[in-house]
């Protein structure tokens, strides 16, 4: 998806040509450092490789002059005396370390038993938001913490013009829960989103559907309930 709207909107091109609006260069360079095989399937290196020979052919002088020992030496100073602080401070947090390793050690024994149980069944749910403040939300049942169902959410999109689009969920008294960003509509106008009820405690969420940019920035748009119930039974 990162790499259709990369190429769709020229982003490499324009980014060497230094043609990207901020919030675009942003989106780009995040996009790359947090992706790194990207830079390899876009032929960054070599581009990059193509443009330093061009400059090395015109004589044109790209690499930064060397500095004087006179001027590195503040930093080689400033860099000592940071070193110094450092060790000062792993002297004093040598026992949070401690601390903090018991506690990873304990997070990892949980995770390799599991946090999530596996769920007995699997439904598909069609679901219709609402815009704000049109009417009451439509409700829907993922099922429960002790009888875990598999929810494949299918949210309806088809009259909205937007292409990408983003989901919160939120507990009815403004608790943040969960969130994804960057969502893109599939050729049937929704947008797919899976929850293993199991993650969630007994409640009522609050989904809002929200058109986006970039960013995962965008103006409120939908809003349901999603119920999980507090029995072993699935609310009907």
């Amino acid at each position: 998806m990162d790499r259709k709207i990369i190429e769709e909107r020229k982003l490499v091109e324009r980014w060497v040509s230094k043609q990207l609006t901020p919030p675009e260069e942003r989106y780009f360079e995040a996009l790359i450092r947090k992706e790194p095989a990207l830079v390899e399937a876009l032929g960054l290196p070599s581009v990059l490789k193509r443009l330093m020979q061009l400059l090395d052919d015109t004589q044109t002088e790209w690499r930064e002059p060397r500095l004087a020992f006179w001027q590195t030496l503040p930093v080689f100073m400033g860099a000592f005396a940071l070193a110094g602080v450092f060790l000062i401070m792993t002297i004093f947090l040598y026992g949070s370390r401690e601390e903090m390793r018991h506690q990873m050690q304990s997070v990892q024994s949980a995770a390799e038993v599991g946090f999530l149980n596996e769920p007995l069944n699997t439904q598909t749910i069609p679901v219709q938001v609402v815009r704000p403040a049109t009417g009451s939300a439509n409700s829907y049942s993922l099922g429960s913490r002790k009888s875990p169902i598999f929810s494949i959410l299918k949210i309806d999109v088809h009259e909205y013009q937007g292409t990408l689009y983003s989901a919160s969920l939120q507990r009815d008294d403004g608790v943040f829960v969960m969130r994804i960003d960057n969502v893109l509509r599939d050729s049937n106008g929704e947008l797919h989103w899976v929850i293993n009820s199991s993650v969630l405690a007994a409640g009522i969420y609050d989904l809002q559907l929200r058109e986006s940019n970039l960013h995962g920035e965008g103006s409120l748009i939908g809003v349901a309930k999603l119920v999980v119930s507090n029995t072993a039974k699935p609310l009907g």
